[in-house]
């Protein structure tokens, strides 16, 4: 047997990415990072601000960037707000050191001094450019859903797999978006992302709850937001609330969201309760489930892959690929390394390669049999 085999109580792991959700909006398509980069593009050229060519210096973005070069410049510049918030009590004393200046005042609004103007105002360029991107998150993710599409599309992948109502499964997505929870539970699932499990999450606010997700197996289905979801708000007592709303809204609280970044580390990931809470329901999950499907995922994201090949045995594991060959394609190369199944599926209202994803769960469950 594999290192990594366990027992395994549980029938599937799905794992979904931004491919999975695309085919589900009423609007328009859910977005890619490339969408992503491309609208916060507009939406900074089109919002007046402070200094619109300078933000634009500080956030580099281009609406013919790639995913992966989104995400790089993306995390460069939310890593450099980090630091900026952080080296500001060190301002005056690194001036002390050299004697500069000595007296200069870095308090805000304090005596005037033309570091602290600043700064400040620096800083106020800064958050100008945070809460465009809280905006812009809303609008590309808060969407409605077009329940009947994703409830067709999930009620096949079920099908094939053989789950119902009731099998212990669970869903893992680093989408922002609820539409996992909205297929789910239009096909009769119990779902429980935090709020009180019910078919029907009605209240307008209620807290988050994750401590104890995989404890509803199997009644209920967990589905886990690795980095997030539209309507999460963290307030300034450290207490996250999760919003029924479509709209940002800064009286809320601070947006809890994993924003995309490629230099992503176990240190990042552990910044916030929830999420840090949500991955290690993950890793334990993985390390219980017969069968894990990636769906829909680039896996541009080490410390996911991580995850999965530290508590995955390689049989259990299939991507879905669309593209080919393997050498044009990130997630096929990925999945190459892990050992994983690729399988050819296009994953929407109207499915292609059911048969072959129908053909790898029934091979585990056949070995799993004997």
């Amino acid at each position: 047997m594999n290192g990594l085999e366990t027992d395994r109580d549980l029938d599937l792991v799905s794992v979904t990415g931004a491919g999975a959700s695309r085919s589900f909006g009423v609007e328009g398509p859910f977005p890619l990072m490339a969408d992503w980069a491309a609208a916060l593009v507009t939406r900074l050229r089109d919002k007046p601000m402070q200094s619109t060519e300078a933000q634009r210096g500080v956030l580099p973005l281009r609406d013919d960037m790639t995913g992966p070069e989104f995400e790089t410049t993306l995390g460069l510049f939310l890593g450099q707000v980090r630091a900026f918030d952080d080296v500001k009590a060190l301002l005056k004393p690194s001036l002390e050191i050299f004697g500069i200046s000595p007296n200069l005042n870095m308090t805000a609004g304090g005596g005037g001094s033309e570091l602290a103007l600043w700064y400040d105002q620096t800083k106020a360029l800064l958050d100008e450019l945070l809460e465009v991107l809280n905006e812009s998150l809303y609008e590309q993710f808060a969407g409605r859903v077009d329940t009947t599409g994703a409830q067709q599309a999930y009620g096949w992948l079920f099908d094939a797999i053989r789950v119902r109502p009731g099998s212990p499964i669970l869903v893992a997505t680093t989408n922002y978006d609820i539409i996992a929870q909205t297929a789910l539970s239009a096909l009769g699932f119990l779902v429980d992302w935090g709020r009180p499990p019910q078919l029907l999450n009605t209240s307008s606010e209620e807290p988050l709850r994750v401590e104890r997700l995989l404890g509803g197996l199997p009644r209920y289905l967990p589905v886990l937001h690795l980095h997030g979801k539209v309507g999460w708000y963290s307030r300034p007592n450290g207490e996250v609330w999760d919003y029924v709303n479509t709209n940002y809204s800064r009286q809320w609280g601070t947006p809890v969201v994993m924003w995309p970044d490629d230099r992503k580390d176990a240190a990042a990931y552990g910044a916030q309760l929830v999420i840090n809470e949500l991955w290690d329901h993950f890793r334990n999950a993985l390390r219980r489930a017969r069968k894990v499907l990636v769906i829909g995922h680039s896996l541009n994201d080490s410390f996911l892959v991580q995850a999965i090949r530290h508590n995955v045995p390689p049989e259990r594991l299939a991507v879905t690929s669309l593209s080919t060959p393997p050498s044009r394609n990130s997630e096929h190369r990925v999945a190459f390394n892990l050992g994983a199944k690729v399988l050819p599926i296009s994953f929407g209202p109207k499915p292609s390669g059911v048969d072959e994803l129908a053909n790898w769960s029934g091979t585990i469950d056949d070995r799993d049999a004997t």
